[in-house]
């Protein structure tokens, strides 16, 4: 597995798993705010807007690229 993909599966895991405990402590209401990780120095995993947080899957994160440019999700 090369080290981008690998880097890019952690960085769902971490996304998700940080999203479950805001929102089990109270922190995230509904569908409220971003969660994002910057992977480089070109891309960018980010949270759907209006999806709730406590039911996000690592395949709903999409790639974007420092433009905003929607590339994967």
């Amino acid at each position: 597995m090369t080290d981008m993909k690998w880097m890019d599966q952690e960085a769902r895991k971490q996304i998700v798993q940080a999203a479950r405990r805001l929102y089990l402590r109270n922190l995230l209401a509904a569908c409220d705010g971003n969660i994002s990780i910057r992977l480089n120095d070109e891309h960018i995993l980010m949270t759907p807007t209006g999806v709730s947080k406590s039911d996000l899957h690592e395949d709903q994160i999409a790639l974007i690229d420092l433009e905003g440019k929607v590339l994967k999700g």
